[in-house]
């Protein structure tokens, strides 16, 4: 009997070294296809949309591959979940495009809030703590209405079209733009921001008017951080904060870009200081994903996925 027992034991020990090598060896092979957003959960966990579903950041990188792998767009986390576009895994039964949706349990299941076969939202934005929606609708549709911005201040059960005055030289030729970004204050309601090489600009009506912030060069990426900040990325890469209450600005210490411009900010609600980037090499077709974090306000950075790879 205590031969049994003792065998039993290293078998245990057998089977938990073996999960333990394919647990590592699946972290060590996380990859990433088309970066479509990213951001951070209460508890401090990333989530990035990367075209085959969710990839995951805790203490290790892992792919959520227990879930759906939708290719999601217009990529927006909030307090209590995501919202999202974007289409389904193939063998899918639901509708192309996804329309707009919304999950609360990580992907594994989404509650569909509309436009499903009809409309793909690129642009796209909500709240942190509001829950506010603010998007950019690219196609005329009887349920929404013309091309333009659209805010809902009651989770999309009714939508407001927003006149964007002051965002007249913002070019958003095509629902493909990566050079147009969108943002929501995560406690303020009604304010809402918008990048693009034309400049950055600021709303405090939930986009009816638009401030631009003349001392800030052309972005690429903005997202409204936890410490009363706007955080813009430029063409080149620079990374600035800009107070919201005296839009004086300063220049963050830069990730450790090479050709790579950055498209996606995210910061984490459990922790003010960590802030995370997501960049890509133009018109290089794979390979071309980074993702860097800093722990300390921006000061320095870490490469944590480096040519499409995560790096543990």
């Amino acid at each position: 009997m205590r031969v049994v027992v003792i065998s039993v034991g290293v078998i245990i020990v057998l089977m938990s070294s073996i999960w333990f090598m394919q647990s590592s060896e699946t972290s060590g092979d996380v990859t990433f296809k088309h970066i479509h957003g990213l951001g951070y959960t209460e508890s401090g966990e990333l989530l990035v949309a990367a075209h085959d579903g969710l990839n995951i950041k805790d203490s290790e990188w892992y792919m959520a591959d227990d879930r759906p792998l939708h290719d999601y767009m217009g990529f927006s986390v909030y307090e209590s979940g995501f919202y999202s576009s974007g289409h389904p895994e193939p063998g899918s039964e639901l509708e192309d495009p996804l329309g707009l949706v919304q999950s609360t349990d990580q992907g594994h299941t989404l509650e569909i809030h509309g436009f499903q076969g009809d409309i793909d939202f690129h642009r796209l934005a909500v709240g942190y703590n509001t829950e506010d929606l603010f998007l950019f609708n690219p196609t005329n549709h009887p349920d929404l209405g013309d091309v333009g911005f659209y805010y809902s201040a009651d989770q999309s059960e009714t939508w407001q079209e927003v006149e964007g005055e002051g965002l007249e030289n913002v070019q958003i030729t095509t629902v493909h733009n990566p050079e147009v970004d969108i943002a929501v204050h995560p406690d303020e309601e009604g304010k809402v921001a918008v990048s693009s090489l034309d400049g950055v600009y600021i709303s405090d009506d939930y986009g009816e008017t638009f401030e631009q912030i003349t001392d800030v060069p052309g972005g690429v990426a903005v997202t409204f951080d936890f410490n009363n900040q706007l955080v813009v990325s430029t063409v080149s890469s620079e990374l600035i904060k800009v107070d919201l209450d005296t839009h004086e600005s300063e220049t963050m210490s830069t990730p450790p870009i090479g050709e790579d411009i950055i498209n996606y900010i995210a910061n984490d609600p459990a922790d003010s200081d960590v802030y995370a980037v997501a960049s890509f090499i133009p018109n290089q077709p794979e390979d071309n994903l980074f993702i860097y974090i800093s722990e300390d306000g921006g000061q320095s950075w870490e490469t944590s996925v480096e040519q499409s790879k995560a790096v543990q």
